[in-house]
């Protein structure tokens, strides 16, 4: 009879053990896939700082432009 507890002890604690690694496991899966997502959004502000950049440059150039067109006319 004492076996048979101890063995029904053990394998509980398998059991719950085996609960606490599947949650750790979910944890770290989670914890990946958040510093993943986290990742990509400061890359895509990073690409949208760029490409917010490159508009200015590009109206800048542009006003630089029509102010050497205009001061040519005039």
């Amino acid at each position: 009879m004492k076996n048979s507890e101890t063995a029904n002890v053990t394998n509980t604690q398998r059991v719950e053990r085996g609960l606490i690694l599947f949650y750790e496991a979910k944890a770290r899966f989670w914890r990946f896939y958040a510093s993943h997502l986290y990742d990509m959004l400061l890359l895509r502000c990073v690409i949208f700082e760029i490409s917010k950049l490159k508009a200015i440059h590009l109206s800048f150039k542009f006003l630089m432009l029509v102010f050497v067109m205009i001061s040519d006319i005039v």
